[in-house]
This record gives C-alpha cells, structure tokens and sequence, in this order.
C-alpha cells in the first residue's frame, strides 16, 4: 500500500517525478455528501455472528469502519468528532488506522439517521441496508432467538464479499 513504483515501473518510466501525498488536515466537516462519497469509497458496514455463551449459543455484533493510512489519523479523529462516538484504533502491525463504531445505541441513533439523509450511491448501498436491517431487529431482540439469528445470517449473505458470491 503506497509504497512507491516498483523497480521495473521506475526503470521504465525514469521521467517521472514523484510527489509525496498530503497529508489530510481537515478539522471540521462542512460537506456532508463529500463525508458520504468518502464512506462510500473507503467506509464498511460489516455484521460480526461469533460464537458465544449466550442463549443462543452466538452473539451478533455491528460494526462501522472506515480504514486509512496512518497519515490521515487526523481525519479519522474528525470523523469521530463529528458523529461524537466510535473510537480510533491505530494497528501497531502496519501503518493504519481505523475509525471504529459497534455500540449499537450509536449506530441506530448516529450511523444510520445519517446515511439514511445523506445516502450512499454505489453498491456499499446494500450493504448499509442490510445494515440496517440487521440493526432493527437487534433493536427488537431478535438476534437473541434462534429465529431471529437465522434471519441475520440470511441478510449477513447479502453484504459485502458474500453478496458478489450469491448473485
């Protein structure tokens, strides 16, 4: 990851001049649609199913992340001050940084009123209403029955990765 060309790329292109990237010193968000477009580019919606001691015999976990180099880590702590939650991971094994929410009173109350205003426009759209449903049902207790898992595992299949794989 931004590592520069490699050998054969700087002996072929020897005219190139190389720019450092800047570094983002953004300290408030003014544009909410460029926060969106933002997410749609490098933010993830992702539904954690782990086994567990509870009920069930699993637990189900939301999670909101945008990840990015660690040079931006200003930008993250923007992100976290503007939507006032999550909290900011710096990987200590590589150079990132993640802006991190999984409570699930901030996702209903902060994440998704927020996406549901400013909406998403590329395909990360489903994943955010799957998203979504997930989170309604967790706010009716339903991941606490077996039912109710089954239901969460079947949207869970819609997301990401896995909806590519089911189309």
């Amino acid at each position: 990851m931004n590592k520069g060309l490699t050998d054969t790329l700087s002996k072929s292109f020897t005219d190139l001049i190389l720019v450092k990237r800047p570094i983002v010193e953004l300290t408030k968000i003014d544009n909410m649609d460029w926060l969106t477009g933002f997410v749609d580019g490098e933010g993830c919606f992702v539904v954690n199913i782990a086994q567990s001691q509870v009920s069930v015999g699993y637990r189900v976990g939301l999670v909101f992340t945008i990840t990015q180099h660690i040079r931006d880590h200003k930008l993250l702590e923007t992100f976290a001050n503007y939507f006032d939650c999550g909290w900011i991971f710096v990987n200590s094994n590589k150079p990132i940084v993640c802006f991190i929410v999984s409570k699930l009173s901030d996702i209903l109350e902060k994440i998704i009123p927020f996406f549901l205003k400013y909406p998403l426009i590329s395909a990360k759209s489903q994943d955010f209403n799957c998203f979504v449903e997930v989170a309604l049902l967790m706010k009716k207790k339903a991941h606490l029955s077996k039912e109710g898992l089954e239901q969460i595992r079947s949207i869970k299949l819609k997301m990401n990765r896995n909806r590519k794989e089911a189309a």
